[in-house]
């Protein structure tokens, strides 16, 4: 397969993941075993911002000292550099990149990065342009004991591969939304385009299928709005793409979407769906093969979707003493009512209000009369922004229709404040009810509904007890984004709270973080309890994601902070890579991993350096409060 071509569609697959940036190709001509590479290639939307990391490789005990440099094309401008080794020295002039360091000792650097970079660029790439290492590029690394230089390598010599990168130009992929529903309207298929099992040719390296989709107005059409793909998988499974995954599977990388690593074109081919969203579109495709068309091209399809069922909706209403209201007083009783303007068989309500607001508004009665859902609570103690959620599930437990309302509890009798409820409305996904119609609703009401935990059940108990002790917050309602990252700012918070920590006042030691940021007080009390401590350049960098071996240090230390220790429970356990592992890190993670908190990525490896998750991070940190005594 053309290697150019598949780390396009590699790079379009990590589109949904940047936030600011978007991605395009990178080239690594060589890989050294020692010397220096080009990472983390970045392009900012309107294609004159470029970012990049400069990692040293092979050097195990670090670098004593370096000297790198590059040609860089005219069209760069101008290179902000942030080096990672404290006193390297750049320059960039005359189309030469610079970077020297000159150490006593060796030193390494968080991911072996040695220095990010940020290009600037006079014009978006029309054409390819390629950043190259020098001759005169050179790294010197000492021994264990410092006694004499291990490794004095250079470009020249032969001891540094000559790396370089190729930036591509490339059109940047639009981000579009992922369905949240399956339309309900007629499919097409690739044999309708003219385009079938029996025109694939023997070689199929350069083989893609062009697809063009139009709107009845002529206009490109947008997946997730206008049409979406759903692809049949080898073992029967109907799998809903994303629009990374359809163009991987269009441009034969079939090895980047999950699931479908072992098809082939033919599978393809009958296996491959578009479903339409809107009115009169219109689909067209081509089989090519290099710059040659084998089939398709000739074969227009239009038609009109079916339209999809209405789905049913929530009116939310909240009254204090019969006159709508969102205050209560303590003492006094709030009334919800919650329906449905479309009645399903065998549906139900669940209402859901965390336990930590019950001991504020207390859930007194609930019941269903007429399709209708009453529950009344009582003020117990002030507090505001109070938010219930009423969710209505069909027989599989799926969600149909949710709305919440935010009330507040408050000191003095409120009358008829306020003008009804303030809610927000979202759909789709499965949740856990006990509520059915016409009965009386049970007290196992309070469970929150995320939809996406069913996908790492080895943590979702985990999930749900850190939620009920507020310790972590979904994405959204119904979205807890289990493999999502997590930031150090994010898990300072997740720490804190878990451990109950105290104290600390200000975050003066850190300089990229403000009294005002949301975090500031969860990282200052982290730095009082000696929890965080930050880097040796001064920061928290509190939106980097968090390592797997930042994480445990972090706990090792809460559970000290809160004069707690972790019994050994667990035998231990030689990690084949815990020489990945820093030494600030080893004692850490030694004592989680014999106290039961935290296993390898495999049986036989930890990776130190890979980014958490926040399955993870619930489930570690979870395990940590239960085992510490």
């Amino acid at each position: 397969m053309n290697k150019n071509r598949k780390i396009v569609a590699f790079i379009c697959a990590m589109a949904m993941i940047l936030s600011v940036f978007t991605g395009f190709t990178v080239v690594n001509a060589e890989e050294p075993t020692r010397g220096f590479v080009f990472d983390n290639i970045q392009q900012s939307k309107d294609g004159k911002t470029i970012t990049m990391d400069i990692k040293y490789q092979g050097y195990e005990l670090g670098l004593s000292s370096f000297t790198i440099y590059a040609d860089v094309p005219s069209v760069v401008t101008a290179i902000k550099t942030t080096p990672k080794f404290a006193g390297a020295v750049d320059d960039y002039s005359n189309g030469v990149y610079a970077l020297t360091y000159a150490g006593s000792s060796n030193a390494t650097t968080e991911n072996s990065v040695v220095a990010n970079l940020e290009l600037t660029l006079a014009a978006e790439l029309t054409e390819d342009v390629q950043i190259e290492l020098k001759d005169e590029t050179a790294a010197s690394a000492m021994n264990a004991d410092e006694s004499d230089y291990e490794y004095d390598d250079t470009v020249s010599g032969g001891g540094i591969a000559k790396a370089n990168v190729t930036l591509k130009a490339a059109t940047t992929p639009v981000e579009t939304p992922t369905p949240t529903s399956k339309p309900v309207s007629k499919p097409v298929v690739l044999p309708d385009m003219d385009i079938r099992t029996g025109d694939v040719p023997e070689t199929t390296d350069d083989l893609y299928v062009a697809v063009v989709i139009k709107t009845k107005d002529g206009n490109d059409a947008e997946y997730g709005k206008d049409y979406v793909a759903e692809l049949t998988l080898p073992n029967g499974d109907v799998k809903e793409l994303t629009e990374d995954d359809l163009n991987n599977i269009l441009n034969g990388y079939f090895d980047l979407v999950e699931g479908a690593e072992d098809m082939t074109w033919d599978d393809v081919i009958s296996g491959l769906t578009f479903n339409a969203l809107s009115d009169g579109l219109s689909f067209n495709a081509q089989l090519v093969n290099g710059s040659e068309v084998i089939s398709g091209g000739d074969v227009e399809v239009t038609f009109e979707p079916e339209k999809p069922e209405k789905a049913p909706a929530i009116t939310l209403e909240t009254k204090v003493a019969n006159k709508k209201a969102t205050k209560v007083s303590v003492g006094k009783v709030m009334t919800l009512t919650a329906k449905t303007d479309k009645v399903v068989e065998d549906a139900v309500y669940e209402y859901v209000i965390s336990d930590s607001d019950k001991a504020y508004l207390e859930p007194i009665t609930a019941t269903v009369t007429d399709d209708v859902l009453t529950v009344k609570f009582e003020g117990k103690k002030t507090k505001s922004n109070i938010k219930i959620t009423v969710n209505y599930l069909d027989a599989d437990d799926v969600v149909l229709a949710t709305k919440s309302v935010t009330v507040s509890v408050v000191k003095e009798e409120t009358g008829t404040s306020g003008s009804g409820s303030s809610s927000s409305d979202s759909s789709s996904g499965n949740s856990n009810g006990s509520i059915a119609h016409g009965g009386v609703v049970s007290n196992n009401n309070s469970k929150v509904a995320f939809v996406d935990i069913d996908t790492v059940p080895w943590a979702e108990d985990s999930i749900l007890a850190l939620v009920d002790k507020g310790v972590i917050n979904g994405r959204s309602d119904s979205i807890f984004d289990p493999n999502g990252t997590v930031t150090r700012a994010e898990f300072a918070k997740m720490v804190v709270l878990a451990f109950g920590l105290t104290g600390g006042s200000g975050v003066d030691e850190f300089s990229d973080v403000e009294n005002t940021d949301w975090f500031a007080s969860y990282v200052a009390r982290g730095y009082y309890n000696g929890v965080i401590s930050g880097y040796d350049d001064g920061t928290f960098r509190p939106n980097g994601l968090i390592s797997r071996q930042e994480m445990a240090a972090m706990i090792a230390r809460a559970v000290k902070a809160a004069n707690k220790t972790l019994p050994e429970t667990v035998a231990a356990v030689t990690f084949e890579d815990a020489d990945q592992i820093a030494d600030w890190a080893m004692d850490a993670v030694t004592t989680l991993q014999k106290g039961g908190v935290i296993n390898g990525m495999t049986e036989t490896t930890y990776a130190p350096l890979e980014n958490a998750t926040r399955a993870q991070a619930a489930v570690i940190i979870y395990r940590a409060m239960t085992n510490a005594k």
